[in-house]
């Protein structure tokens, strides 16, 4: 299992501000976090409305980063200013 943790738009998005899903798509190999990202936004397609930045384990990753059980992965809306 992988915690995930949604900020700002997404947690509204998906009515909640952290998930648990599996490691391991359904063709038992390990997501990457893309992957991750796709299931979530298929159960909530509100996310898909700005494309995030990731960070696991509070580092910034890349979406094809492999994601490993107890892994905790944020996604970061876009942040605007002036």
């Amino acid at each position: 299992m992988v915690s995930v943790r949604l900020f700002a738009a997404y947690r509204d998005a998906a009515g909640r501000a952290e998930l648990t899903r599996s490691a391991v798509g359904p063709d038992g190999r390990p997501l990457t976090v893309g992957a991750l990202w796709a299931e979530l936004v298929g159960d909530h397609p509100a996310l898909s409305k700005l494309p995030p930045a990731a960070a696991v384990n509070a580092v910034l990753a890349r979406f094809e980063h492999v994601l490993a059980p107890g892994d905790e992965v944020a996604y970061l809306p876009p942040v605007s200013g002036g």
